[in-house]
């Protein structure tokens, strides 16, 4: 018997093209008001906001909460967690997407980020000292 592929209309397809659209594309960084609205409207509605705020960061079209969290690529025991609605990982995400402002374990992939190579110097060394 010949394994099939899912056809694009499926979940399974759905999923694969988002993971592929995800994989190819880089991340955007949450800007200031982005964290605001998400810190806003997270009382009221955690998994909205958070939906919002990821898919965002993503730069995809909301595919659900739970396809989101298996594109987040977080570990399992913390994906099972935020599927569930536990309220404590949903905090944690916050505390990542607020202080980050990306996903946690994907900045390098951010567009125009480029991590620091060169030592501090000049008048922020000398901001440094005080």
């Amino acid at each position: 018997m010949v394994a099939r592929r899912a056809h694009a209309g499926t979940s399974a397809g759905r999923r694969r093209r988002l993971r592929r659209q995800v994989n190819r594309s880089k991340l955007r960084c949450l800007r200031k008001t982005d964290v605001e609205r998400l810190l806003t409207d997270f009382d009221r509605d955690p998994i909205g906001a958070l939906t919002v705020a990821v898919t965002w960061v993503l730069q995809i079209d909301n595919p659900g909460w739970s396809p989101l969290i298996e594109l987040c690529d977080l570990p399992a025991d913390r994906a099972a967690a935020l599927r569930r609605g536990d309220q404590v990982a949903l905090d944690e995400l916050l505390r990542d997407l607020n202080e980050l402002r990306v996903l946690p374990g994907r900045g390098d992939r951010l567009t125009g980020y480029s991590p620091p190579t060169a030592p501090i110097t000049g008048w922020a060394k000398t901001i440094g000292r005080l």
